[in-house]
């Protein structure tokens, strides 16, 4: 799955601040997400591309599986900073 997200940038604005790309590989290596995170002109581009071969999860499982929601959870609320000129 592929998500693209375009925020534009008030006028009188700039980016001062913007999170890490990231790449998370789940602990059995069957889930991967790739988090990118750039400026474009007078926008901010964010991307995920999520991949997974499992569907199916156990019960005992579970506790790397929601470690791995937790980080890209985490990702999330990292903050853009803008500074007004």
């Amino acid at each position: 799955m592929f998500q693209t997200t375009l925020l534009r940038i008030p006028e009188g604005y700039v980016i001062e601040e913007i999170p890490k790309p990231m790449k998370l590989i789940a602990k059995d290596g069957q889930s991967i997400c790739q988090y990118n995170i750039s400026q474009e002109q007078d926008a901010i581009k964010i991307e995920y591309v999520f991949s997974s071969s499992k569907s199916f999860y156990l019960p005992d499982e579970y506790q790397d599986v929601k470690a791995f929601w937790e980080k890209l959870t985490n990702k999330n609320n990292e903050m853009v900073v803008l500074r007004k000129l």
